[in-house]
């Protein structure tokens, strides 16, 4: 790990990524504020409303609140339009409790392609073979929940490592389940420890902790007011259950100056809370600005996807995903901040699952489902965000996200020079 050495040159270097602005002059030329809402221009009739007097405020017009989230000093409510009007003239705000998708692409050849690749392509082996695991740090995923295959409910030494399953839809501690599949899938290539053919363990940390917070729905479906409640539970409980990284593998359409966004406000008290933060940059195409939230938010590891072109072992034809999604955001900030494999990777997902149902060319007709998008680099930079907290659990966010950048490889071409734009590679 001593290639991991961030000295001083790197840490400003690496600050100044996270914070460079292409062009101030234009961004304070364009200023961007929360899109105008009525009762009538959003698809659901939730609002999150936001203000010292949002209790009194909800009260007063008889409607029943939801969600009490007290980490943006929010709550959410269902409101008719005649209600929507009344706290519209109060002394709160409005915002739409958006909906949001997980993101991933079931793209690949049909199953035959069996290695564990996201560990070969982060070079995660040289740890593997020091027998450093990820033990000691906890991975909070949310998502869609995950299936308790063997691969994640016991980590590299046989023991049962699943703290549980907090199901922020429903407010409750429950069963560990996944019917859709993505987010057991994501999991897997952060933690699993069953063991390819060559003996290679699919996981990039199997040896970490895990607990599931489910948010999203068996077809992938969620929305605001669950995700914030999930982060904010998360925050809670940090210390009873070591949650060190929060992987976030969706990509929600940006709406406002990250700032003024209420997911990333909570996504930023978990930052500021000592938890690192994993997002997915999105599977919008290398067009410029196609951040979405919660990756916009400056702090956060950004993760793209490139695709090893079905040859894990030469990384001179690797190439920048099609599918992933570019920088800058809209207030200009480099994004994404690295890019990690996420072309057709193998993943843990019973073949009952929606998504495998949906397409059983990518499922091997045992446990595993080939499955592509910057929800899987994501899952693979939490494994290596595990791997380096195991070693050096007293980084903080900041340090270990400088750490990470510092040594990312740029894709370069034959002369010298970057095959792809920071906006599209990050570091």
């Amino acid at each position: 790990m001593s290639g991991l050495y961030l000295s001083k040159r790197l840490f400003f270097a690496c600050l100044f990524s996270v914070f460079f602005i292409v062009s101030v002059s234009l961004y304070l030329n364009s200023p961007k504020k929360l899109d105008p809402i009525t009762a009538s221009s959003v698809p659901t009739k939730s609002f999150l409303i936001k203000g010292e007097e949002r209790f009194d405020a909800v009260a007063s017009v008889g409607a029943e609140i939801t969600h009490e989230l007290a980490i943006i000093d929010s709550v959410a409510a269902n409101l008719t339009e005649d209600q929507f009007q009344q706290l519209s003239k109060m002394n709160v705000q409005l915002v739409a409790n958006y909906g949001v998708k997980s993101s991933g692409l079931a793209w690949g050849q049909r199953i035959g392609y069996t290695q564990a690749s996201a560990v070969q392509m982060s070079n995660a082996e040289t740890l593997h073979d020091q027998y450093i695991f990820g033990g000691g740090v906890t991975v909070a995923v949310i998502d869609t929940g995950f299936k308790s295959l063997s691969g994640l409910r016991q980590d590299a030494y046989g023991r049962n490592r699943v703290y549980g399953t907090y199901d922020a839809i429903q407010n409750k501690v429950t069963n560990n389940s996944d019917d859709s599949g993505h987010g057991t899938h994501v999991t897997s290539l952060a933690v699993n420890s069953e063991r390819d053919a060559y003996g290679r363990y699919y996981g990039v940390a199997p040896d970490a902790r895990l607990i599931s917070i489910k948010a999203f729905s068996e077809s992938g479906e969620g929305n605001y007011a669950d995700i914030i409640r999930g982060i904010e539970w998360a925050i809670t409980y940090k210390d009873n259950y070591n949650i060190r990284i929060l992987n976030l593998s969706f990509s929600a359409e940006p709406r406002s100056l990250y700032w003024q966004d209420p997911l990333n406000q909570a996504v930023m008290k978990a930052w500021q809370a000592g938890i690192v933060i994993v997002a997915a940059a999105g599977n919008r195409g290398n067009s410029p600005m196609g951040i979405g939230v919660p990756g916009n938010v400056p702090y956060v590891i950004t993760v793209g996807a490139v695709t090893d072109s079905y040859t894990p072992n030469d990384f001179s034809d690797d190439r920048l995903a099609t599918f992933s999604s570019s920088g800058p955001t809209y207030e200009r900030f480099v994004k994404p901040d690295v890019v990690a494999a996420g072309g057709h990777m193998m993943g843990l997902m019973e073949s009952k699952a929606d998504l495998a149902k949906d397409h059983p060319e990518y499922h091997d007709g045992g446990q595993y489902f080939q499955m592509s998008g910057t929800s899987q680099a994501a899952g693979v930079v939490t494994g290596v965000a595990a791997l380096l907290l195991s070693q050096y659990p007293d980084l903080t966010p900041d340090d270990l996200k400088c750490r990470i950048m510092s040594t990312a490889k740029a894709a370069r071409n034959s002369t010298g020079e970057w095959s792809y734009s920071a906006f599209e590679q990050g570091a």
